[in-house]
């Protein structure tokens, strides 16, 4: 996973020229848009989860104690 800009004047799979975006590109493209000067990797990004930035669907947790018993 990596933070990319796209630079050049079209935009790049939806990002606009100028946005900064976080996306998971195979390398063989990824290395094809930076040779083209569509975008340029930033950095790299270990994919997580935030306590707190998710939720279960409504009723899994009761239904899942349900099975288990």
């Amino acid at each position: 996973m990596g933070e990319y800009r796209v630079i050049g004047t079209r935009e790049y799979r939806g990002h606009k020229p100028g946005e900064v975006f976080e996306q998971n590109i195979p390398a063989g493209a990824a290395q094809r848009a930076i040779a083209r000067k569509d975008i340029e990797w930033l950095r790299y990004v270990e994919a997580t989860l935030q306590p707190g930035s998710f939720r279960l669907p409504d009723g899994w947790d009761s239904e899942r104690t349900e099975r288990s018993r």
